[in-house]
Formats: C-alpha cells, sequence, structure tokens
C-alpha cells in the first residue's frame, strides 16, 4: 500500500512570452493509505496538473512529494520506472490510455504486463482469456471481447482504461475525470467498480471530477482546489453530510 506526503509542491508554467502560470502553490498535504480521495475545482484550478505531478509525468518546481511504499520511504518527486509500476492511471481521454489497433482483449493484456514486449504478441493464453472474459463481463464490455478499441464508443473506451489501469494489481490510482463521457446510469457503475478495484487492490485513490453528485456520495475525503491551492480539505461526517448542491457551492463555479 501507498501513502503519500506533499510538502510546499508548488509546479510553475513558463510561456515563451515569458508570463509565468502558477498551477500549483505551495501545497502541503497527507494521503493515507488506502484512501479515496476525491478532488473538485474549477477549471484551471491545478487538479490535472496536481495528477500529473504524482504520476511522475511533471516535475514539480519546488517542494518535496515522498511515498511510503509497502513501509519504505521513496521521494516520489521523480518516482523510477519500477515505483510507476505501482500507478494506475486514467487520463482525461481515455484513447492515449488505449490502443486502437489491440482488440478490447489485447489491451487488457498488453496492460497486465509486467514488461511490455516489442513486437507484442497477440496470442492470448487460454487460462488469461477466461479470467479476463469475467473481468469484461463485469465492466459491461464481454460482447467487446474481440473488438478494436478504436470500434468502442468513448463511454466503452473509458471503462476499459479503467480497467487497464487496475490491470497489474497497481497500489495508487489516478483517475482524471473517470465518469465524463458516461450517462448518469453508467458513471454510477464506473464509480461502484472504482469501490470495487480499491477494496480488491487495497489501492490509494485520488479521483478528479466535475461531477457535483460524484464528488458527494463518492471517496472518504474531498479536496476543492483553486487557484493552484486547497481551500477546502472535508472529512468525516463533514465530507459525508455534504449535498451536489454543497460541493457546487464551496467550489466556486
Amino acid at each position: 500500500m501507498i501513502k503519500l506526503q506533499l510538502k510546499g509542491v508548488s509546479k510553475h508554467f513558463a510561456a515563451p512570452d515569458g508570463e509565468v502560470t502558477v498551477a500549483l502553490d505551495n501545497i502541503s498535504l497527507a494521503i493515507a493509505q488506502g484512501e479515496f480521495v476525491i478532488i473538485v475545482g474549477p477549471n484551471g484550478s491545478g487538479k490535472s496538473t496536481l495528477m500529473k505531478v504524482l504520476s511522475g509525468r511533471e516535475r514539480t518546481s519546488s517542494g518535496t512529494i515522498t511515498a511510503v511504499v509497502d513501509g519504505k520511504r521513496h521521494d516520489w518527486n521523480h518516482p523510477n520506472a519500477r515505483m510507476r509500476k505501482r500507478i494506475g492511471q486514467i487520463r482525461q481521454d481515455p484513447v492515449a490510455g488505449t490502443v486502437d489497433e489491440l482488440t478490447v482483449a489485447e489491451n487488457l493484456r498488453f496492460a497486465s504486463l509486467p514488461r511490455y514486449p516489442l513486437p507484442f504478441r497477440r496470442a492470448l493464453p487460454a487460462a488469461w482469456l477466461r479470467r479476463a472474459q469475467e473481468t469484461l463481463s463485469i465492466a459491461s464490455l464481454a460482447t467487446k471481447t474481440g473488438a478494436f478499441a478504436s470500434e468502442l464508443s468513448h463511454g466503452q473506451r473509458q471503462l476499459l482504461a479503467l480497467e487497464m489501469a487496475a490491470a497489474r494489481s497497481v497500489q495508487l490510482l489516478l483517475l482524471d475525470e473517470p465518469t465524463a463521457s458516461l450517462d448518469r446510469k453508467n458513471a454510477n457503475f464506473c464509480m461502484q467498480r472504482v469501490e470495487a478495484l480499491r477494496a480488491q487492490l487495497a489501492a490509494t485513490v485520488l479521483l478528479v471530477t466535475h461531477d457535483m453528485v460524484i464528488a458527494s456520495e463518492y471517496g472518504d475525503r474531498l479536496l476543492i482546489l483553486r487557484d493552484g491551492k486547497i481551500v477546502a480539505d472535508l472529512v468525516g461526517d463533514e465530507k459525508r453530510n455534504l449535498g451536489p448542491e454543497d460541493v457546487f457551492r464551496l467550489s466556486g463555479f
């Protein structure tokens, strides 16, 4: 399991004209092992940048990030390849996390491998395929096993990306708008699947959303970002007693 500690984390972006944008501004934050954190805030508040920093896709401009993984402390500002394997991600665009030219089953197989063979061998072991079909059945993709990822709807691709993110028994799930392309029924299905994967993997979960219903109904903790700062951090009864309208008001949309 993974717990995270951020101290004074900032991230600046410099434009060609020299103008500096502050995406994260001196954030300090402790995330417990197995915690499920929902993150909301207006566009440009720093949500996606925070996820990129935690995934290692962006380096911090200042501050430190440390992680305790299986009882050992690691510098998370620059997670190495072995540590990155502990991370499962969904980005805002599921196309970035799936491969057009592979079938649904092949995508799941590709994601489950500890390293990616080149060229990728498409033959799927029969025993593995039986297990994959069970997973895809849970994800409502059982009838799409042989379909290419490019043939899926945007929402189906989002559900596939979620299963791929969890395919290697990861310990940290970073989910950026996983329900953005889904209707209410499938958004709830997706979130129930996130909850199940969290329990199955004993994973720490951070999830960005603009959906006020999801923000109020799911997660142990709610972080609200604005202008690169955490302006609210709600847990326990404070979190449980929030309705969608309360989250909307606090978020400053």
